[in-house]
């Protein structure tokens, strides 16, 4: 009888541990946590903070690089468009990206492909860039915020802007090897403030 209560009683505190266990894996703070820890690709714990200021130095670069592609676009015949097209998009993480749409009359944000759309019916643009800053890094992006002036025709709109940079590893191939490498993504852009006209 003595040795019936004692499985039991072994029993009862086994599945006393598999409940809290349990419990613990459902509870979403825990599985929050669990899942960061599981992704050691996180920037901070890859690179120095001078790695990183290095990376943040260059997104500022291809940032530079988006609106380059985007004057030439405006201006570009047709074949050209498409060649450029191709070019802004491996610019971006995904193609659903929201992009500051200055076209428009009112600006607003819409998708990088809807965004391209409408720029082919716009004329000459011309951009410049200014007091370009990065934020403190997440686990695999930063925030960008620079001031962004834009010239269509003769009208000057000038916006306060913040927009997403993604830092993180990606399959590429070498010949027949492929590799995982680190590489700068573009992401959503949006205004801060409502922008001034001259």
């Amino acid at each position: 009888m003595n040795r019936i209560k004692y499985v039991l009683s072994a029993l009862h505190s086994d599945f006393r541990v598999l409940w809290i266990v349990v419990l613990l894996f459902c509870n979403p703070l825990f599985s929050v946590q669990a899942q960061d820890i599981q992704k050691p690709n996180a920037v901070k714990s890859e690179f120095s903070n001078k790695a990183i200021a290095v990376y943040q130095e260059e997104s500022f670069h291809k940032i530079e690089q988006f609106y380059h592609y985007l004057e030439l676009f405006s201006t570009a015949k047709p074949d050209l468009k498409h060649q450029l097209k191709l070019s802004i998009r491996t610019l971006f993480k995904n193609q659903k990206t929201s992009i500051l749409d200055f076209t428009q009359a009112e600006p607003t944000t819409v998708r990088l492909e809807n965004f391209l759309s409408n720029l082919s019916k716009t004329q000459k643009l011309q951009f410049s860039i200014e007091k370009q800053k990065s934020f403190a890094v997440e686990r695999n992006y930063w925030m960008n915020e620079y001031n962004l002036n834009v010239k269509i025709d003769k009208v000057e709109q000038h916006f306060s802007v913040i927009q997403k940079v993604y830092f993180e590893k990606r399959n590429k191939t070498f010949g027949q090897l492929e590799k995982e490498v680190w590489g700068l993504k573009l992401g959503n852009i949006k205004t801060l403030l409502k922008p001034e006209k001259k």
